[in-house]
C-alpha cells in the first residue's frame, strides 16, 4: 500500500530525527509507526516541515510548500493520514484519487486549541475514518464534537524503539533500581511545579530520595533562550535531591530509566494516551501519577492514582502524591514490587509497541 502522513506544523524533522533529538509526542508516534508501517513491506511518504526532500529510515519525506497540492495529487496514495486538521479533507478529497480514502490522527484532548475546528460538522463527513488515541479521548470527541463513532479507532501510542525488551527473562528488576531514584519525563507544564513541592516532603521521609528530572520545552523545538519555565527550573536546582538534566533522546532516557525506582507524574494535564507513562512501565519504573485523563486507561491497572479532586487541590492532591511514592518507592527498594514489575514489563512489551500498532493500523485502514 501506499501511504501518505501529512504534518502541517512548521517543524524540521525527518522519522530519524526521535532517535537523535527530543521531540513531541505526536511527531515522535508518526516517525515510528511511518518507519514500522515501511518494515511491514508498505511505501510511506511524509509531507512536513523538512527544508528538503530526503528518505529517512525508508520514508520519503518531502516538504510542504507552494507544490504540495500538485504533489499530493500526483502521489496518488491509498490512504493519506492527516495530524489534527479536520479542514484537510474537505479541500483536498474532492481533487485527489477516488481509491484514497482520508484519515484524521490526532492526540490531543478534547479541550486543545488544535481541535477546536473539530466543532464544526460539516467537516466531519470528507474524512473516511479518525483515529484516535484512548477510549477516554474517543468518548470527550464524541461527546463534544458529535463524531461519528462507526468512523472512529482506538489506537493507543506507544513506546519508542529503545524501550523495547530492556530486560531479559529471568533478570531481576528491583535489583537494578536499589536507590530510591525519581524521575520525572512530560513537559514541564503537566505538574512539575506541582513535584517541587511534594518532593521535599517526600525526602523528609527517605532522606536518601533523589530526583531526575528530564524536562523541558525543547520538544516542541523551543530554545532554551524562550523556555518560559526556566525559572522553575532554577528554582528545582535549588532543591536538595534534585538533578534537572533537561530533554534527551531516547536512548539517553532509556539507559536512565532502567536505574529509576519511580516515575513520579503528579500531572495535571489531560492526557489521552501517556507516552511517558508508556516508557516508565517499559523500563520497569512504578508510576505514581493522577488519574485525570486516560492515565488510568494507560497504566492499565498497573502503579498508582492520586485523585485529582478540585476541593482539596493542590494541598490534599499533593498529600496523597506523596503518600503513594513513598509507598511505590519502599516497595521496589525492598524487592516487594519484583513480581508487578515482571507483569507491568511484559504487558508494555506486547501491548506498547510500534510493531503492534502499526499491525492494528493496517488491518483497520484495509476496512475503511
Amino acid at each position: 500500500m501506499k501511504i501518505a502522513f501529512i504534518d502541517f506544523m512548521d517543524w524540521n524533522y525527518s522519522i530519524d530525527t526521535p532517535y537523535r533529538l527530543p521531540m513531541g509526542g505526536m511527531q515522535s508516534s508518526l516517525c515510528y509507526l511511518a518507519e514500522e508501517m515501511v518494515k511491514q513491506g508498505h511505501e510511506v511518504f511524509l509531507f512536513n516541515g523538512i527544508d528538503q526532500a530526503t528518505t529517512s529510515r525508508g520514508v520519503k519525506c518531502i516538504p510542504v510548500d507552494s507544490k504540495f497540492a500538485s504533489k499530493i495529487k500526483s502521489l496518488e496514495a491509498d490512504y493519506i493520514i492527516v495530524l489534527s486538521d479536520i479542514r484537510f479533507a474537505s479541500v483536498y478529497k474532492p481533487i485527489l484519487s477516488k481509491k484514497t480514502r482520508f484519515i484524521c490522527w490526532t492526540g490531543h484532548a478534547h479541550d486543545q486549541p488544535g481541535v477546536m475546528k473539530w466543532s464544526n460538522p460539516d467537516l466531519h463527513h470528507a474524512w473516511d475514518g479518525f483515529s484516535l488515541v484512548s477510549k477516554w479521548q474517543q468518548d470527550k470527541f464524541h461527546y463534544k464534537f458529535k463524531i461519528d463513532l462507526r468512523k472512529t479507532k482506538v489506537l493507543h501510542n506507544a513506546a519508542g524503539p529503545y524501550f523495547k525488551n530492556m530486560y531479559g527473562d529471568k533478570v531481576a528488576i528491583t535489583a537494578q533500581k536499589n536507590k530510591p531514584v525519581l524521575a520525572y519525563t512530560s513537559t514541564p507544564f503537566r505538574g512539575l511545579d506541582l513535584l517541587a513541592e511534594a518532593f521535599p516532603l517526600i525526602r523528609a521521609e527517605i532522606p536518601e530520595a533523589s530526583l531526575k528530572i528530564f524536562s523541558s520545552m525543547k520538544v516542541y523545538q523551543i530554545p532554551e533562550s524562550e523556555d518560559e519555565f526556566s525559572d522553575l527550573y532554577k528554582n528545582l536546582q535549588n532543591i536538595d535531591g534534585v538533578e534537572y538534566i533537561g530533554s534527551v533522546s531516547q536512548k539517553t532516557l532509556a539507559n536512565e530509566l532502567k536505574n529509576v525506582s519511580v516515575l513520579a507524574y503528579p500531572n495535571t494535564f489531560a492526557e489521552t494516551s501517556c507516552i511517558s507513562v508508556m516508557e516508565a512501565m517499559a523500563s520497569g519504573c512504578t508510576v505514581v501519577t493522577s488519574d485525570y485523563g486516560a492515565l488510568p486507561e494507560t497504566l492499565a491497572g498497573f502503579g498508582y492514582l492520586a485523585s485529582l479532586n478540585k476541593d482539596s487541590f493542590p494541598y490534599g492532591y499533593i498529600l496523597e502524591f506523596v503518600k503513594l511514592t513513598i509507598k511505590a518507592l519502599n516497595n521496589v527498594i525492598s524487592g516487594e514490587a519484583e513480581k508487578t514489575l515482571q507483569s507491568q514489563v511484559a504487558f508494555a512489551n506486547k501491548n506498547y509497541t510500534w510493531r503492534t500498532r502499526a499491525r492494528q493500523w493496517i488491518e483497520w485502514m484495509q476496512t475503511l
